[in-house]
C-alpha cells in the first residue's frame, strides 16, 4: 500500500499545476508560490466539459513499415479521416454525434447518442460497411429499424466521471490539499526565487527525499493524511467507500513494513524498476499572467546491465493573459528492445489555446518502430478539436420505440445458447463443463434475459470459493483476497468493497440462488466459452 501511496503522490506532485494555500510551517518560498498559484482552479473553466459543443477530427496522414506487407489491406487506410462533430449535456446524461469518415475517397456520415445506459446508432455505420466490403456478413438493412442500442450498465459512470463537467471544481481543492501535504514534506532548496519567478527543480536524490519526506510526514500525521488521501481517491472513484479507503491507509501506515521509509530505499526501488529521474523543472511567474514551463526528463534502463534503454521527456511552455492560456505540449517517449533489435518512439506534440468560452488543440502523434535499419510500422495522425461552452445545449437524443429501435445484442451471438420469446417456464437449458469436467446442479442452469444462470453456491464450490448467506437476501463469496457480495433482486455487487452492475439481478428459483454465470467465473479469474447449449469454463489454477 506505501508503494501505491508514493506512485500516487509522485504523479500529483509531477503533473499538478495548481497549488493551494493554507498550509502550514512553510518557506517564504513556498508562501510565495501557494500565494500565486492559489486561485488558479478558481479560474479553471469546467463547462467546456459539461455543456458545450464541439468538433474533434483524426486524419491518418502517415501509414507505412514492413508490417504492412503482412496486412496490405491496411494500406487503405492512407488519407482517412474520421471526424465527430458532437454536442455534450454532461448533467443531463447526453451527449449526441454526428461522425464523419472519408475513407478512399468516399464520404459517410451517421449519428451515434449516448442516454444514460445506452449507446444508440443509426444503421448507416452497416451501410458504410456493406459499402466497404460487399462480403460482410450483415443484417439485410431493409430490415433492420431506424436505430439500434447498446445498454451497457456501466455508462452509467461516465456521466459521474470526475473530469465529466462541473464536479472537477469539487476535485481541485481536495487536489490542492493534499499539494500543500506535498509541499510540507519537500525540502526548502527544492523551491526557489529566480528574478520575476519561483521555480521547483527536482533530480533524481531530490525526487527520493521527497518521498521519503513524506512517508515520514504521513507516518508522522497519520489521521489527516488518510483524510486527504481518502477523500480524493473517492472523489475520483465514487465507488469506492471513504471509510474504507481510510481504514486501508490507516492500517498500511501502521503497519512495521518500513520498505520505502528512506530516500536510499526509494533510490533503490527507482533503480530495481529502471527508471531514473533527469530532472523535473517548473517554472511559474510571480504575478497573474506570463509565462511558465514544465520539463520532466526520464531515463529508462536496462534492469539488468543497468545501461539507458530509452527516455521519456515532457515538456510544457504555456502563456496566460488575462482569461487568455496558449500553450505547446511535446511528450516523447523513445525505448529499444534489445532482444529483437528494435527501436519505438511514441511523440505527441500540439498547441492548445483556451479561454473562458472556447478551447481548442491541434496535435499530432508519432509513432515509430525499426527492426536494425528496417523500418517496420510508421503512423502520423492528426488531432484537431474545439469546444465552446452552450449553456442551453440539447443533444435532441431519440426517443426509442419498439417500432424505430433494436437492441443490439439480438444481432449478435454474445450468448450462443440465447433463445428468444420463450414462455415461461422453457427456458433453454445449459450443461456446464470447467476444466474438462462436468458439473452437477441440482437445479438445472438456464437462460435468462440473453444471459445463462447457474446456482451460485454450486458453481461458486466448484471453483474453490466458500459461500457464505445472510437473512436470506445476501450472499458472500471469497477466494484468497478475493470477496464479492450481492444482493438478491438487486443489480449492484461489490468486490472487495468496489461497486459494479449485474446484467441479470440475482434470484431464487426452486430453493437456490442463481446468478450469472460470466460475472461469478471471470471475477475469479477464469475464462468461459459457450458453443451450442454447451459453456466451459477454465480456470487459472
Amino acid at each position: 500500500m506505501k508503494k501505491f501511496i508514493v506512485l500516487l503522490l509522485s504523479l500529483v506532485m509531477c503533473f499538478s499545476f495548481i497549488i493551494p494555500a493554507g498550509a502550514e510551517e512553510l518557506s517564504q518560498d513556498k508562501k510565495a508560490l501557494l500565494d500565486i498559484m492559489n486561485k488558479s482552479f478558481t479560474e479553471m473553466n469546467t463547462e467546456i466539459s459539461s455543456t458545450a459543443t464541439g468538433s474533434v477530427e483524426y486524419k491518418l496522414n502517415q501509414l507505412g513499415g514492413g508490417f504492412l506487407m503482412m496486412v496490405p489491406e491496411l494500406s487503405k487506410l492512407q488519407g482517412a479521416k474520421l471526424g465527430f462533430d458532437y454536442k455534450l449535456n454532461a448533467p443531463a446524461g447526453q451527449m449526441a454525434m454526428q461522425w464523419k469518415i472519408n475513407y478512399q475517397g468516399k464520404s459517410y456520415q451517421g449519428d451515434i447518442y449516448l442516454a444514460g445506459s445506452k449507446v444508440i446508432f443509426t444503421k448507416d455505420v452497416f451501410k458504410m460497411v456493406k459499402e466497404i466490403d460487399p462480403t460482410a456478413d450483415i443484417p439485410d438493412l431493409n430490415t433492420l429499424p431506424q436505430y439500434l442500442y447498446v445498454d451497457e450498465p456501466e455508462l452509467t459512470q461516465l456521466w459521474s466521471s470526475p473530469w465529466l463537467g462541473a464536479k472537477i471544481k469539487d476535485i481541485l481543492p481536495l487536489q490542492n490539499e493534499l499539494m500543500a501535504f506535498i509541499l510540507e514534506g519537500m525540502p526548502n532548496e527544492c523551491i526557489s526565487n529566480s528574478g520575476n519567478n519561483l521555480r521547483i527543480s527536482i533530480n533524481q536524490k531530490q525526487f527520493a527525499a521527497c518521498l521519503a519526506g513524506l512517508v515520514e510526514k504521513a507516518e508522522s500525521e497519520p489521521e489527516r493524511f488518510a483524510d486527504l488521501m481518502a477523500k480524493y481517491i473517492t472523489s475520483l472513484d465514487a465507488t469506492q467507500s471513504y471509510d474504507e479507503v481510510k481504514n486501508d491507509i490507516l492500517t498500511d501506515i501502521k503497519s512495521e513494513d518500513s520498505e520505502i521509509s528512506s530516500a536510499d530505499n526509494i533510490l533503490k526501488s527507482m533503480e530495481e524498476a529502471g527508471i531514473e529521474l533527469k530532472n523535473l523543472d517548473f517554472d511559474t511567474p510571480k504575478g497573474q499572467n506570463g509565462s511558465s514551463k514544465f520539463i520532466l526528463n526520464l531515463n529508462i534502463k536496462d534492469t539488468n546491465t543497468a545501461s539507458s534503454i530509452g527516455e521519456i521527456k515532457v515538456t510544457v511552455d504555456q502563456v496566460k493573459s488575462g482569461n487568455q492560456i496558449k500553450g505547446n505540449m511535446d511528450f516523447d517517449v523513445k525505448f529499444a528492445v534489445k532482444e529483437q533489435n528494435m527501436n519505438v518512439s511514441f511523440k505527441l506534440a500540439g498547441d492548445y489555446d483556451q479561454s473562458q468560452r472556447d478551447a481548442a488543440s491541434d496535435f499530432t502523434l508519432t509513432i515509430d518502430a525499426a527492426q536494425g535499419s528496417t523500418k517496420m510500422f510508421n503512423l502520423g495522425l492528426d488531432i484537431l478539436s474545439k469546444a465552446k461552452v452552450d449553456k442551453n445545449v440539447n443533444p435532441a437524443v431519440p426517443q426509442l420505440t419498439k417500432e424505430n429501435s433494436l437492441d443490439f445484442s439480438q444481432l449478435t451471438n454474445e450468448s450462443d445458447v440465447e433463445e428468444k420469446n420463450l414462455l415461461p417456464g422453457l427456458e433453454p437449458k445449459v450443461n456446464i463443463v470447467l476444466d474438462d469436467i462436468p458439473v452437477d446442479f441440482d437445479v438445472q442452469p438456464l437462460v435468462k434475459d440473453g444471459r445463462t444462470m447457474v446456482p451460485v453456491r454450486t458453481l461458486a464450490e466448484a471453483l474453490g470459493c466458500r459461500v457464505n448467506a445472510v437473512n436470506d437476501q445476501e450472499v458472500y463469496l471469497a477466494k484468497g483476497n478475493q470477496y464479492v457480495m450481492m444482493k438478491l433482486g438487486e443489480r449492484k455487487y461489490t468486490v472487495n468493497g468496489k461497486t459494479k452492475l449485474l446484467d441479470v439481478p440475482a434470484y431464487v428459483k426452486d430453493g437456490r440462488t442463481l446468478v450469472p454465470l460470466r460475472f461469478i467465473a471471470e471475477e475469479l479469474g477464469c475464462q468461459v466459452e459457450a458453443d451450442g447449449n454447451m459453456v466451459y469454463i477454465t480456470s487459472n489454477e
